[in-house]
């Protein structure tokens, strides 16, 4: 089992890295979600991946008695989860932004990821943290029941931003691509 934790804390510390190194290039904000606490806020996060799952290695944690067979899934949802949503970071450049937050000049990407879901971060991010919870099990079903309300709200958000922002040419992207997960939702 520890290489399988091992694997799964490699995708999130990737995942966090690329998030910070790619947030230096991103455009200007005409409307935040987190504001100035974005970086304490993000660090907080992989802190709290790290520490969770170091607690539930050594057995300070209780971790659900999943087959290793669902342990060996979770590690390679969470490597395609973390790798997707990675994909989809690089395909929107500089028009990224934490969720619920509007750029200055934003331009509609429909490329890459984006041909498959309207919101492919957000689904990389649900398959990781779905593979993470059947890893680690415990805590990580919870935060996964919680990551899909979120996401699906923030979801719902950012189209009505899109929609205002593309009012011509984001129906029809809407029209031809699931929201989540593709050729299902």
């Amino acid at each position: 089992m520890p290489p399988l934790i091992g694997i799964v804390e490699a995708c999130w510390v990737v995942f966090f890295v690329v998030w910070a190194i790619t947030s230096l290039q991103a455009k200007a904000s005409v409307r935040r979600s987190f504001g100035s606490t974005g970086w304490f806020v993000r660090l907080g996060i992989l802190v709290v991946v790290v520490l969770i799952g170091r607690a539930t290695a050594q057995g300070l944690l209780p971790r659900l008695a999943f087959p290793y067979g669902a342990s060996l899934v979770g590690a390679a949802l969470t490597v395609f989860g973390v790798g997707f949503a990675v994909w989809a970071r690089l395909t929107l450049g500089s028009n990224w932004g934490m969720p619920m937050t509007l750029r200055a000049n934003p331009e509609l990407v429909t490329g890459g990821p984006y041909a498959f879901v309207r919101h492919p971060i957000y689904t990389g991010l649900i398959f990781a943290v779905l593979g993470t919870a059947l890893v680690f099990g415990g805590i990580w079903l919870f935060i996964f029941v919680v990551s899909c309300v979120y996401f699906a709200l923030s979801a719902g958000q950012e189209e009505k931003d899109m929609v205002e922002r593309f009012p011509d040419s984001y129906p029809a992207y809407r029209a031809r691509t699931k929201r989540l997960v593709p050729f299902v939702y």
